[in-house]
């Protein structure tokens, strides 16, 4: 799987725990959705049983997942409904709105009346929809680390820049001179790399450096930060932002990072 690319995803689960479901009600039939962020099948499986569990009662309960970074893996179930009236219409709905690693569960609740072959497809897509839109959602962007070295007397100046341009940092360590690790667009290197050279007078040493963890940024939302669980050291919490950093897989290739912002 190629994850050379940006794309949206969503925090945590909608609803939370003690929340009621969002819900859409047609000709008497009940249709409940849910939504949580996924990264494997197997965590959508354990989500899915609990579900039914819980609404033992309801007749049916369609699903639809996408993930990966490239969205190639896709499923979806019409549990018991005519075929293509419920799982595909909740599948539509997430490619439509372009979110991945994800998955939305519709429990339906049968009212007596029956909705026909298009009446489902459309209560199942509108009640989808209305999941997908209520759910906090993040840009997971490809950053490339640039790791900038300066004299002391420098530091100032840089880690002012750092502020002013709300850039992403990592470590700094300190030695004989002050090495500072920023996360950047690929786009902006160039850009950023000509601005410091300016800024010091050519007085620093800038890399592109190897692997490195994965970083998550939400700005003013801890609440949603806390919701969203990747697997993770402690929070790094800053003044302006929450950073997540964790492992890259083993197969990661040298020089990328990711950093998932805020999406409006």
């Amino acid at each position: 799987m190629s994850t050379d690319r940006d794309y949206t995803t969503i925090i945590g689960e909608i609803p939370e725990g003690g929340v009621s479901p969002v819900s859409y009600e047609i000709q008497r039939s009940r249709f409940l959705a849910y939504v949580i962020h996924a990264e494997d099948e197997d965590k959508v499986r354990t989500w899915l049983a609990a579900l039914k569990k819980d609404h033992y009662d309801a007749r049916h309960a369609p699903y639809a997942m996408v993930l990966g970074a490239d969205a190639a893996r896709q499923r979806s179930s019409d549990d018991g409904e005519p075929g293509g009236t419920a799982g595909s219409p909740i599948l539509e709905a997430i490619k439509g709105r372009g979110i991945t690693d994800i998955a939305v569960a519709v429990v339906r609740y049968f009212g007596g009346i029956k909705l026909g072959a298009g009446g489902l497809i459309r209560a199942y897509a509108h009640a989808a929809g209305l999941g997908l839109d209520a759910a906090p959602k993040l840009r997971m962007t490809l950053l490339r680390e640039l790791s900038v070295t300066v004299d002391y007397d420098l530091f100032a100046a840089v880690e002012r820049y750092i502020r002013t341009d709300e850039l992403i940092a990592g470590e700094t360590t300190y030695a004989e001179r002050v090495t500072c690790l920023l996360r950047v667009p690929p786009d902006d290197i160039a850009r950023r790399t000509a601005e410091l050279i300016d800024l010091t007078a050519r007085r620093l040493h800038l890399r592109r450096d190897g692997v490195s963890g994965n970083s998550m940024r939400i700005d003013k939302d801890r609440a949603a930060a806390r919701s969203f669980s990747p697997r993770t050291a402690a929070p790094i919490l800053c003044p302006r932002f929450t950073q997540y950093y964790r492992s890259p897989p083993r197969s990661s290739r040298s020089g990328w990072s990711f950093s998932n912002s805020r999406y409006p």
